[in-house]
Order: C-alpha cells, then structure tokens, then sequence
C-alpha cells in the first residue's frame, strides 16, 4: 500500500497555569488596604470569615466576663465589633455585653452603659437584655420617664418578664410623685411683696400686710394764757 499524503495533525498542547508567585503578585498585602473602620478590608475578604472570628472573640470575652475580669471581656468585644459587618444584627451582642461589662467596673458610667445599649437598639430594635440595662442605668441617672418606656417596651415583648414588672412598678411610682410635686408647686400661691415695696397706694387699696390704723388725737382747748407765761418764764 502506497503512503497517504495527507500530513498528521500535531496534538494540541495544553496551557500551562500561571505560576503561583504571579498571583500572589496580583493580589495586595492586606497591610496595604485603607483602614477607613474596616470597609475596605470588608470587601476583600469574605464577611462570614469575619463575623465567625468575631464570634470568637466574644467567646473568649464570656470566659474573660465569667473569671471576673471584666476589662479583659470589654476589650474582646471591642475586637468582636471592629470585625462584625456594620449594621449586622450581631454586633447589638456585642455592645449589649461592653453594656454588662461596665456595669461591673467601679465606679459605674452609667452614662456609657446607657449609651452601649443605644448602639445595641440601634442593631436590633427588639433586643431585651439592652432594654433592661438601659433602663437601669437611665434611673440611676434620674431620668425615669425614659427608664420607664425601655421597661414597658420589654414588657411589650415578654409580659411574664420578672425584672421588667418590679422596674416598671418602681419607675411608675417615681413619675407619679414627681409628677405631683410639680402640680402642688405650680399651685401653690406667689408670696405677696411688702407693703413698703408696694408703696402706701397699695396699702390704702388693702394689699398686703398693714398694721391698724392710730386714732386721730382729740383737739385739747388751748391753754390759758397764764399757763403759758408760766412755761415761758422757767
């Protein structure tokens, strides 16, 4: 048999992957991203890698809380909130528990404890543990009324709540009284000024105090005539 022609087609090679050290050269050092509050490190890497780690930090911060050493949990959890995605419903834990954390350092900022459980609310609205703290930290600032609607909105979610019933009962108590001392001093009569800041007008109208009038002195018949030589002369 006589040899064909047709030429043998060559077998197609196959693309060799670009070396790994290229795509480490691709891909910027973390270091180099902005720390504009994590955003961009956000968007680099995934948000579930993140929000697992911060879950580990408030763990680590519960097991700092429950040894008592409660400046160590409130750092972790400090941590935890720089690593959860914003606006993600999680991070009213984390600030529930900074919450908690000051309320067991001395002496106790119960303006910061109020403001935790905000940022808390701020993440979840419905959340009761920030409600009760923030309750309690808004009587101890005097500032019942607003004490008052964080309890009942916790009793608006859980009726049978324990804490919420006795602090609400407590802070009702409080509003009322002192809702009645600003009805009896708003009633209560002006002091009258004095008859000699008024002037005799106003004495002669009868405002104010007066002392009673003195009787007039009876007109005398005048003396005689020896008895005045008499004076005149000693």
């Amino acid at each position: 048999m006589g040899k064909s022609g047709a030429k043998k087609k060559k077998p197609a090679v196959a693309a060799k992957p670009p070396p790994a050290s290229a795509e480490l050269k691709a891909t910027p050092p973390s270091s180099s991203l902005p720390a504009s509050n994590g955003a961009a490190l956000h968007q680099a890497v995934d948000a579930g890698v993140l929000l697992r780690r911060a879950h580990e930090l408030k763990e680590e911060g519960n097991r700092l809380f429950q040894s008592r050493d409660y400046a160590g949990a409130l750092r972790q959890y400090e941590l935890a909130l720089r690593l959860a995605p914003r606006g993600h419903p999680d991070r009213a834990v984390f600030h529930s528990n900074r919450a908690a954390c000051l309320l067991q350092l001395r002496p106790v900022d119960h303006e910061a404890v109020a403001q935790e459980c905000s940022l808390a609310l701020q993440a979840e609205p419905r959340f009761p543990r920030a409600l009760l703290r923030r309750a309690r930290a808004l009587e101890a600032l005097g500032r019942h009324e607003l004490a008052l609607a964080d309890a009942l909105a916790l009793l608006a979610l859980d009726p049978d709540h324990r804490d919420a019933i006795d602090l609400s009962y407590r802070l009702r108590a409080r509003v009322n009284a002192s809702s009645a001392a600003s009805a009896s001093s708003a009633t209560e009569p002006t002091s009258r000024p004095s008859p000699a800041a008024l002037g005799a007008s106003a004495v002669v109208a009868g405002l104010g105090h007066s002392s009673p009038a003195r009787p007039f002195p009876k007109k005398q018949p005048p003396p005689p005539l020896l008895l005045l030589c008499s004076q005149i002369s000693q």
